[in-house]
C-alpha cells in the first residue's frame, strides 16, 4: 500500500502540472504575438481599433520589441523607427 501511494503522488502532480503548463505556454505565445504586432488584447479580441486601416503604432516586429523593452522612443505615425544602431 505504501508503494502505491508513493507512485500515485508524482502521477497526480503530472496530471495537474502538464495542462497548467500547456495553458501558460499558449497564454505566453499569445502575448508574444501581441507585442510583435503592437496591439493590446482588447484591440485584438474585439477588432475595434484597426479593421479598415493599418495600425499607426506598428513599427515592425523588431521596432515593436525595441519599444517594448524600452529602447527606442516613440515615433510619429507613418515614420519608421531608426533601429539600425541596435543591431550593431
Amino acid at each position: 500500500l505504501a508503494s502505491a501511494t508513493h507512485a500515485l503522488a508524482p502521477a497526480l502532480l503530472l496530471l495537474y502540472t502538464a495542462p497548467m503548463g500547456a495553458v501558460l505556454a499558449c497564454f505566453s505565445a499569445y502575448h508574444l504575438f501581441l507585442i510583435s504586432v503592437n496591439q493590446t488584447s482588447y484591440e485584438y479580441a474585439f477588432k475595434k481599433a484597426y479593421t479598415a486601416r493599418a495600425n499607426p503604432h506598428d513599427r515592425g516586429c523588431l521596432g515593436n520589441w525595441v519599444g517594448f523593452c524600452g529602447g527606442a522612443p516613440s515615433v510619429a505615425a507613418g515614420e519608421a523607427p531608426d533601429v539600425a544602431h541596435i543591431l550593431i
